[in-house]
């Protein structure tokens, strides 16, 4: 027998409620689109009455003005979105095409890419909007908001936060310390959520836009959609910077990776294969 109880239906009800709020938020935008189209297939239909076009016929002119309204109003739609709410970037394209190499034959004071497994090397960051234990984090928060968007008055929302600690990568050959400060992080998003009109902020979203000095109750505020990645024990990381031979704890020598002026420090998960 199955129980359902209220922790049981919670995620539900909160997809449940997402999709709401995205109702919402581009449920007029939508049925302005599809009055924009219906609108074209009418005056389509006059033009051909008033030229006389007895070539073509009217009910085939009708069924094509259908087909292309049903695909006209997502494209339409997914265009408008993408142009007022751009998804967060997910990995560097420098990062992604440079040649990698292995720990042992990376050569110190140059700059180059090395792929590994990560591990902490001290006490683990948390994760503001999951409070996952990590290495590293990168959380957005993006205001989704359609008429707003147009608004040239009034800025929509836009949050971003990054934050990492020293941490250790290991191949086959080897390991190499990483030292994060000032580096560039490039995590794909890997867990997303919404509050909005019709989804109350959880806690730890609220403190989130409470610490960047936002109210997530704000009456003038559209709807929030919110992205975490982060670099956890074991993920596959790419790291690509100038790096130098430095002591280790035991006396021994040790690649670490730093940002410079002249040689930004990118860091970036591994994406898994389609299907993993």
């Amino acid at each position: 027998m199955v129980i359902v109880t209220r922790a049981t239906l919670a995620p539900v009800r909160s997809k449940f409620h997402e999709r709401l709020d995205l109702l919402w938020q581009w449920g007029p935008a939508m049925v302005a689109v599809v009055l924009v189209v219906v609108g074209l297939v009418k005056l389509v239909r006059f033009l051909i009455d008033a030229l006389d076009l007895a070539l073509v016929d009217l009910e085939f002119a009708r069924i094509l003005g259908l087909c292309v309204a049903s695909l006209a109003i997502p494209v339409a739609v997914i265009a408008i979105r993408r142009r007022v709410w751009p998804t967060p970037p997910t990995h560097d394209e420098l990062l992604r095409e440079a040649a990698t190499v292995a720990i042992a034959d990376f050569t110190p004071g140059s700059v180059q890419k090395i792929v590994g497994r990560l591990s902490l090397e001290g006490e683990p960051l948390k994760a503001p909007l999951t409070g996952r234990g990590c290495a590293a984090y990168e959380a957005y928060v993006r205001e989704d908001s359609f008429f707003d968007s147009f608004d040239s008055e009034r800025e929509l929302l836009s949050i971003h936060e990054t934050h990492a600690t020293p941490f250790i990568i290991t191949d086959a050959t080897g390991r190499a310390r990483v030292n994060p400060k000032n580096a560039v992080l490039m995590i794909g998003a890997d867990e997303t959520s919404r509050s909005g009109k019709m989804l109350q902020p959880t806690p730890a979203q609220q403190a989130f836009l409470f610490s960047h000095g936002e109210l997530a109750n704000s009456r003038s505020r559209g709807s929030l959609d919110y992205y975490e990645g982060v670099l956890e024990t074991g993920d596959l990381v790419a790291v690509f910077g100038r790096g130098i031979l430095v002591e280790d704890a035991d006396g021994t020598s040790i690649l670490e990776l730093r940002a410079e002026d002249q040689a930004p420090l990118r860091i970036s998960d591994v994406p898994k294969p389609d299907g993993a």
